[in-house]
């Protein structure tokens, strides 16, 4: 029997940003997906869409492609903070034509228990569930969003330099031919502030660093494949010349970059995502 997953998210404490903030953040979260829909269109099986006040869906072929479309959805929302439950079982009513929102199936129940599961836990903000829970997984998913949540906005910016730089990719959950349109959303993002409430606007006197993205030098460097084998993962994580090609794109020193990276833990945040990659390629995808 075929297994599909299904991403159901929100997101957390929306009402707190005001109807202004609340509205350009919408908006760039109709972006987010519309970018990502193409880019993982290879194994997506329904689009992801709103599904109503600020839920989304969508169904996925395999289970990767749903994670690396969500840890992508939320890296580049930050520092709103979604919420997410991923199900894995049978789609078994298929509405040919249909939303997301018109299937269903024991996929998309896996995916409602796993986000209401999260709704009453102190320390999960993501869940995975099938048959069976998955701790470890969840624990490793868990584990890079708390990192992810105590970065700065600047932190962030350049992980997301590095994730559009550097990505994570393979020759079937990505469409390669569209993922250039990812460097917009960074750009629109870093640009307007998105997520930055009013007392804390890049522009202010306590911003020692503005950057001005160069886009002669932000370009896909170096592609990390997920289901390269007998690799350390510090050795495909850390590339030659990465800091200094990262400082020509944004229009400053590599010094500066390497300390994002370091307070960051940009790159402990990336090996655990790298983890459970391989986790969910071993466990989800070979059986």
């Amino acid at each position: 029997m075929q297994l599909y997953t299904a991403l159901i998210a929100d997101v957390k404490n929306s009402k707190t940003y005001d109807i202004t903030e609340r509205n350009k953040i919408q908006l760039y979260i109709k972006d987010c997906i519309d970018v990502l829909n193409c880019i993982f269109n290879p194994k997506m099986e329904r689009l992801v869409i709103f599904s109503g006040g600020d839920e989304l869906q969508g169904l996925f072929s395999t289970t990767v492609s749903a994670y690396l479309y969500l840890r992508l959805l939320s890296l580049l929302l930050f520092p709103v903070q979604i919420r997410a439950g991923l199900g894995v079982g049978a789609w078994t009513v298929k509405v040919e034509n249909g939303s997301s929102t018109e299937q269903d199936g024991p996929a998309y129940h896996f995916a409602r228990k796993a986000i209401e599961d999260v709704y009453g836990m102190q320390t999960q903000r993501y869940r995975i569930q099938g048959e069976k829970s998955d701790s470890l997984l969840n624990a490793i998913l868990n584990a890079s969003y708390d990192l992810c949540t105590q970065q700065s906005y600047l932190q962030n910016f350049t992980m997301l330099l590095l994730e559009y730089m550097y990505p994570f990719t393979d020759e079937t959950n990505i469409n390669a031919d569209k993922f250039k349109a990812l460097k917009n959303l960074i750009k629109d993002k870093y640009d307007n502030e998105i997520g930055l409430k009013g007392g804390k606007r890049l522009n202010s006197k306590n911003t020692r660093q503005i950057y001005r993205i160069n886009d002669g030098e932000m370009n896909v460097s170096d592609k990390i494949w997920i289901s390269e084998t007998d690799r350390e993962f510090e050795d495909m994580l850390l590339k030659k010349g990465m800091a200094a090609k990262i400082s020509r794109a944004i229009g400053t020193t590599r010094q500066n970059v390497d300390k994002m990276i370091k307070n960051g833990n940009i790159i402990a945040i990336r090996s655990l995502d790298l983890a459970a990659i391989k986790y969910i390629l071993k466990t989800y995808e070979e059986n």
